[in-house]
């Protein structure tokens, strides 16, 4: 939101409206497979409305986990963010932002005897073992189905 083409509506980059026109996004069709869509233009188009921010993990993050300017915080109570945790690795919470206080955000200290990117890993393993936060419906994140793979189209990694 703090772009300066994303509060200008005469830049050419937010013709949303037109965009959309051209696409013919109130038919029957487009209607049926995305509701919010044929309404958009009536129901703040401005804003990132319709959007699912949910059941993030961030291990050992700090300030920036949520770091969001006063546009953001005005939208925030609009938005569905649900099951997102932070998580503290050395089990202090000291080392991570506090954001108790932004709903769908919480905190959790957890020891992690790991280093690095084996920290997540470790910390998701013991979590998939045991329910995550007790959400119902966790289901383990697919770490290994996660980043680029060798196929067809890429035939080796960066």
């Amino acid at each position: 939101m703090t772009w300066s083409q994303w509060n200008n509506p005469e830049h050419p980059s937010w013709m949303l409206e037109e965009k959309a026109l051209a696409l013919d996004y109130q038919s029957p069709i487009w209607a049926q497979r995305y509701p919010s869509l044929a309404k958009i233009m009536a129901d703040s188009p401005k804003e990132p409305l319709h959007n699912r921010f949910a059941r993030n993990v961030f291990v050992d993050c700090d300030r920036r986990v949520c770091q969001f300017d006063s546009n953001v915080m005005k939208l925030l109570g609009k938005l569905d963010v649900a099951d997102n945790v932070a998580v503290s690795s050395t089990g202090s919470s000291a080392s991570t932002v506090k954001i108790a206080d932004i709903t769908g955000f919480s905190n959790q200290d957890a020891k992690i005897d790991a280093s690095g990117d084996d920290k997540v890993d470790a910390y998701l393993k013991q979590q998939n073992a045991s329910g995550w936060m007790g959400i119902d419906g966790w289901e383990p994140i697919p770490v290994d189905k996660i980043g680029l793979r060798k196929d067809v189209y890429r035939k080796t990694l960066p």
